[in-house]
Formats: structure tokens, C-alpha cells, sequence
């Protein structure tokens, strides 16, 4: 080797021995040159803020790429620290959302250093491998990085994780990570090198996560990233490419028609805030008032579809509401009656309505009485059971079917489909106390079920339930012959042809 290729080689040392030096303090940076990724303002706020403070929450509406940014803070913390003794530990509430991050990671390994090489050379790429499990390890088998849910990690599981180089702990989805794991990761994030990052929406100010608002707690630097903030909409200077996972003005327009901004699911998924109430209500005062301002006129010659909510215990109602074209309307509420006498009374209220469709709950109780109603029904009218935690449309959006069927209700109300009675405080009352949550492994809409709404009112929602069946579509097709048949009768039909064709567990008489 030549003296002067040793000075070449001395000096390159020299100026990628500055340039790891700069990437310690210097996140941004790092991401573009090892990466290639443009941080945006807010990305690189959060970036900065973990520089500077040992623990730092951020809470964020949808689509700002809070997630993403967690992921190259982990690449980051990795790769600065491979010489060092140091870890980063992560956790979420359900394995589909931990494995958002670590899916991010397995692409930044396998992407890093691509664009800062000539043509035809290795790229220098980041240190290992990044195993299914959500394990990152070096070349020598030493864990580096790795990701748990709470399902299979407590308080115990996290003990005894301590570096003296640092530990950094990244909680995604914070809203659904119970106190065990902020409290095992507060024991392992005391020393002068470590750091903590949750980030999550602000769906839910009655958890760990939304305690550090509620209180105002000082131990944690906050951060609040408003929907707003997406440089697709403030103009801020930002790679196309880059662009297109973040929100853009036209989804936040169309979240405020379906949701109202009054809502708190517009404050949590748009503006990032919590509903300092911790009333996450489906249905605000604003929607409920549009239901009670509707006016759909009457039409006698329309037929109307009846919902029924069948009585569970002593004290409830089972409630009967009619819905024509829109207009709801209590039809006749009673307590105590066994099933010969319920049955007589649904099957004489549809034939005196000229009811099409007779929707009953179709789970426990109601169940033998959509047989009973459908028997009696002589054919003038269709009885469909309903079963509200049959699967939804699309389970990224909605739990169960519950949900979507609430949630529809609820859109159609404030667009003006649905007219309330004014006077009709029973149904105002319990719509008003439905609260919807995404602590769910799909993080997806989903409604108090009816067992916890009893426990927190004392009674079930009969009334609600019972003009959710009158108004919801079933989505039942009347040419079908499954839906023409009768209990208890036979037809026949191809297996291919009914597993595509059947899907739904509502069942039609």
C-alpha cells in the first residue's frame, strides 16, 4: 500500500469518526444519510426531545407517522450504540401492533446505507440481523434490540434489564399499555444514559398513558401532534415520495362530516387531544340533536321495520321500535312476560304496522323467539335475528358487528337519515351513555358491550338496542333461497356456493 493510499484511508477514518461523532446528537441526520428519510418538523421535535429528556410522551392524531419515527429512533439507538453496552426494549398492546414497529425495522436493516454508496458497492447496512420474533441481535448473538406485547411480558419480564451504556424503552400504542409495563419500564429506564418513548392517540385519558395529561405530570417532556401538522397540509417542505402515508386534508374534512368535531373521536384521531371527561360517548349531544331535528315525514302507506330488543332480567323492558324510512318511533315497551306472551305481542304489533321485517336480537333469550315470531309470522312479514358480535364489513374499522351497526347509526343521524322523538328521553339517555373504545388487537371501533354497560348504569340498553335493530341494514337479500326458506325447512345448495354467498351469522326466517 502506497503512502498516499494510507493517507486516503487515514483520512476517511478521520471523517467517518466525526460523522459517527455527529450522529449521536444528531437523529435527522442519521436517518437521511443511513436511511435516506426526510424527517418532518414534528418528527424531528420528538427526535431532539429524546436527546434532551429522559422520558418523553407523545400523543397524535392519525396518520403523522408516529410510529415510523419510533422505529428509526430504535435503528438509531442501535446503530450509535453497537460498541457500547446498551439495549432497546419494546412493547405494545397487541402483536399486530408491535410487529408495525418491528416491521418498519426489518426494513430499515435491510435497506440501510443503499443510497450513500456508488453504484456496484455494499452498502455498510446496520449491525446483525433482525429474527421474526422481533429480536435484533449482532453478529456475536448478543441481544440489541427486541419486542414484547403485555400478553407475554409483565413486570417480571423486564427486571434485571439494565446497560451500562443506556436502555432505551419505546411503548407504541400507549393508551393500551397497562401500569405493570410502565411501571417495570420506570425500574429500568433510572440511570443517566437511559431514555423512555410512549407514544399512542389519546383515545383513553382513564389509563396509565393518559394519567401523564390528566395530572400534568412534570417527570415527562410532552409532545401533541395535531392531524394539522402533516406537512401535506401545512406545505411544509417535504420529499413526495415520502408524502403519501401522511393525512391529508381531504381525510380530516371527511372524518369531521362523519364524526362532528365535537366528537371525541375527531379530538383523539384528528387533533390529538384527550377528552379530559374520559367519555369517549359514540353519540355527542351534536349528532343526537341533528336525530331530533330531522324531520322525515310520516307516510301511512310505507311499511315500517321493527326492532326488537328481547328482556334479559326482571327489571329490563323488552322494547319494540318501528322505523319508516328513517322516522324511529317507540312502538311499546313491557316487563315480565314470558316468551308465549312476548311472541304474541311482537307478531300482533307487526300485523297491525303492516310491518316488511321483524329484526329481534338473536342471541340468549331472544334467540327461541325469533323462531317463535317467524313460525307465527304467516308470511306476511320477514323475521331476522341478529347477532351484534357477528364479524363487521371490515375489521380494521369495526370490531364486531356491534360496532359498525352503532357507528352507522350514528353517520346516518347526523347526515339527516335518522328523525328522532323529541320527546323520547329513554332512547336519548342511553344512546347518549354508549361509549366506544380501540383497546383491541386491531386497535379497530369498538362499542361497550351490553354486560358493561349494566354494570356501570345498572341496566341494559333496551331502548338503544331495540331502534338500532329497527334502523340498521342486515344486508339481507330477500331473492336469496336461504332467506326465503322457513324454519325448519330443508334446501339444498352447493358447499362452494354457501360459504361464499353465507358469510354473515345473521340469520334470516
Amino acid at each position: 500500500m502506497s503512502i498516499f493510499n494510507a493517507l486516503r484511508e487515514a483520512s476517511a477514518a478521520l471523517v467517518q469518526a466525526e460523522l459517527d461523532l455527529k450522529y449521536k446528537t444528531d437523529i435527522k441526520l442519521w436517518a437521511k444519510d443511513k436511511l435516506g428519510f426526510h424527517l418532518w418538523s414534528k418528527q424531528e421535535e420528538i427526535a431532539k426531545a429524546l436527546l434532551k429528556y429522559r422520558r418523553v410522551a407523545v400523543k397524535s392524531g392519525h396518520g403523522v407517522g408516529k410510529s415510523f419515527v419510533a422505529s428509526v429512533i430504535i435503528a438509531w439507538w442501535v446503530d450509535t450504540h453497537k460498541d457500547v453496552d446498551s439495549v432497546a426494549v419494546t412493547s405494545a398492546p397487541t402483536q399486530p401492533q408491535l410487529d408495525i414497529i418491528w416491521g418498519y425495522l426489518r426494513d430499515h436493516h435491510r435497506l440501510a446505507g443503499a443510497d450513500t454508496v456508488a453504484p456496484g458497492e455494499t452498502p455498510p447496512g446496520l449491525l446483525g440481523r433482525i429474527t421474526l420474533d422481533n429480536d435484533w441481535k449482532n453478529d456475536l448473538d448478543s441481544q440489541r434490540a427486541y419486542g414484547r406485547k403485555p400478553a407475554n411480558t409483565n413486570i417480571h419480564a423486564f427486571q434485571g434489564v439494565h446497560r451500562r451504556q443506556g436502555v432505551l424503552a419505546v411503548l407504541d400504542e400507549s393508551c393500551g399499555i397497562p401500569e405493570s409495563i410502565f411501571t417495570a419500564v420506570d425500574a429500568i429506564t433510572t440511570g443517566r444514559y437511559d431514555a423512555c418513548l410512549a407514544i399512542g392517540n389519546p383515545d383513553d385519558i382513564n389509563t396509565p398513558f393518559g394519567e401523564i395529561w390528566k395530572t400534568n405530570d412534570e417527570s415527562w417532556h410532552k409532545i401533541t401532534i395535531n392531524s394539522y401538522d402533516s406537512p401535506n397540509i401545512t406545505g411544509e417542505s417535504f420529499p413526495e415520495d415520502a408524502s403519501g402515508g401522511l393525512v391529508t386534508l381531504e381525510w380530516i374534512e371527511s372524518r369531521k362530516r362523519a364524526w362532528g368535531e365535537d366528537s371525541p373521536r375527531f379530538k383523539s384521531k384528528v387533533l390529538g387531544e384527550f377528552t379530559m371527561e374520559g367519555t369517549n360517548s359514540l353519540f355527542s349531544e351534536g349528532t343526537l340533536a341533528m336525530g331530533r331535528m330531522t324531520d322525515i315525514v310520516e307516510n301511512e302507506e310505507r311499511r315500517p321495520n321493527l326492532g326488537v330488543d328481547v328482556a334479559r332480567m326482571g327489571e329490563d323492558y323488552t322494547v319494540v321500535y318501528a322505523n319508516w324510512g328513517g322516522r324511529l318511533r317507540l312502538v311499546d315497551k313491557w316487563a315480565k312476560a314470558d316468551a308465549t306472551e312476548t311472541t304474541a305481542r311482537i307478531i300482533d304489533w307487526a300485523f297491525k304496522l303492516n310491518a316488511k321485517e321483524v329484526r329481534i336480537d338473536g342471541v340468549g333469550l331472544g334467540g327461541p323467539i325469533v323462531d317463535f315470531v317467524a313460525k307465527g309470522s304467516e308470511n306476511r312479514f320477514a323475521t331476522i335475528g341478529i347477532v351484534g358480535n357477528a364479524a363487521s364489513p371490515d375489521l380494521d374499522k369495526w370490531i364486531n358487528a356491534r360496532a359498525y351497526y352503532y357507528d352507522t347509526m350514528r353517520e346516518d343521524m347526523r347526515n339527516g337519515r335518522i328523525d328522532l322523538d323529541d320527546g323520547d328521553k329513554d332512547l336519548n339517555k342511553e344512546l347518549s351513555e354508549l361509549e366506544y373504545h380501540f383497546r383491541n388487537q386491531r386497535n379497530a371501533l369498538q362499542i361497550m358491550s351490553k354486560e358493561e354497560i349494566r354494570l356501570k348504569t345498572g341496566k341494559s340498553p333496551d331502548f338503544a338496542d331495540a331502534a338500532l335493530y329497527a334502523s340498521l341494514d342486515p344486508g339481507i337479500d330477500p331473492t336469496d333461497p336461504v332467506n326465503q326458506a322457513s324454519p325448519g325447512e330443508t334446501i339444498e345448495i352447493a358447499a362452494e356456493e354457501f360459504l361464499f354467498q353465507h358469510e354473515s351469522m345473521i340469520s334470516p326466517y
